[in-house]
């Protein structure tokens, strides 16, 4: 998973995240970090699993899209 961050962490460090708007948290380890102008983009390697709870007020099928589709 690629996250977003304010600053550049080091490899191998470990990080938690949460998503309050995709109701979705955990925590992994940093496997690669570069700049992309003023941006930090990260790539996570899960460590602890991946938590995600449905939206009690939505009718939630499988497999969940978290982001729009993919461009091709």
């Amino acid at each position: 998973m690629a996250l977003e961050l304010p600053e550049l962490p080091a490899v191998n460090s470990t990080v938690r995240f949460q998503s309050e708007k995709h109701k979705l948290f955990g925590g992994g380890k940093v496997r690669h970090a570069r700049r992309a102008g003023t941006k930090c983009i990260v790539g996570i390697e899960f460590a602890d699993g991946l938590k995600w709870m449905p939206p009690e007020d939505e009718n939630v099928e499988e497999p969940i899209t978290l982001f729009g589709p993919a461009v091709e």
